[in-house]
């Protein structure tokens, strides 16, 4: 096999690693706020809304765009990042 083939499979199998890592956490958090919801709820008297976790005060909504653009924040910071590992490896990279 070619090294670039090698390169090129060995890059595909970290990305799925990557994303499967990404997935499980994702999962395991939404587990954990349905644990929360769940135990917050059985308590005598509870107000869904007097149990929400730290820096969720402004709203659902608010806390979705804020996460959207913080995923936009590091796409872009992790761009960059590839960028300069490609110039640094592969000066022909450069434009």
């Amino acid at each position: 096999m070619p090294p670039q083939t090698d390169a090129t499979d060995l890059a595909e199998r970290l990305r799925a690693q990557l994303l499967s890592n990404v997935e499980r956490t994702q999962a395991l958090s939404l587990d954990v706020a349905r644990t929360w919801v769940k135990a917050c709820s059985a308590l005598p008297g509870a107000d869904r809304k007097g149990f929400r976790p730290a820096g969720t005060g402004r709203g659902t909504e608010a806390a979705a765009i804020y996460s959207l653009d913080l995923a936009c924040d590091l796409l872009a910071a992790h761009r960059s990042y590839v960028r300069r590992m490609m110039d640094l490896l592969d000066p022909t990279t450069s434009a």
